[in-house]
């Protein structure tokens, strides 16, 4: 992938998440998701392999859902809106999933060939994403702040490679599209 796409799909990427925390922050659950939702259907419509995107995707999604809701239950993180039901993390949060499996197969899949490399940014950049949250007063550490970034970037070790993983295993596009030579 060309370094130019890489760089704009990381622009678009932090540009939605930046948009639909602050909506988040303002008490608007709803717009942030649907831009979301906008990237990754124009992203499915251009991809040569929409079933495996879109299944992968959707299973991100719903994984990352029910980590999120897993942080909120267990009394780690609690999110100031956006909740419709108690102990499941709000759609804000299922967006910023969906957001971040739309990285997994854009800008971040380099990462794939490099596991190791991918196990430490997400032991770094998955705390650093919800401290950006608390910062930006959409959500707080229940536990001190050291615990919830500990156990987070505990998680966050293993559930970057294997999001990047389980898209190679959905996906597998050396299987749908040869490669050039």
């Amino acid at each position: 992938m060309k370094i130019a796409l890489l760089l704009l799909n990381s622009a678009i990427f932090y540009g939605a998440w930046i948009f639909t925390v602050y909506r988040a922050e303002a008490g608007d659950a709803y717009t942030g998701a649907l831009v979301v939702l906008a990237i990754v259907l124009f992203y499915l419509v251009m991809s040569k392999n929409r079933k495996q995107e879109a299944l992968f995707f959707a299973l991100v999604t719903l994984l990352g859902t029910g980590v999120d809701s897993i942080w909120t239950s267990s009394q780690l993180i609690y999110y100031k809106t956006g909740y419709s039901c108690p102990n499941i993390a709000p759609l804000w949060i299922s967006a910023l999933w969906l957001l971040f499996a739309y990285a997994c197969a854009t800008s971040l899949s380099w990462l794939e060939k490099y596991p190791w490399i991918a196990a430490l940014c997400g032991a770094v950049g998955g705390p650093l994403t919800y401290y950006g949250s608390f910062k930006l007063d959409v959500g707080d550490p229940i536990q001190p702040l050291p615990v919830v970034l500990g156990i987070l970037a505990v998680a966050w070790f293993f559930l970057m490679p294997a999001t990047l993983y389980l898209r190679r295993l959905i996906v597998n596009e050396n299987e749908i599209e040869p490669t050039e030579t």
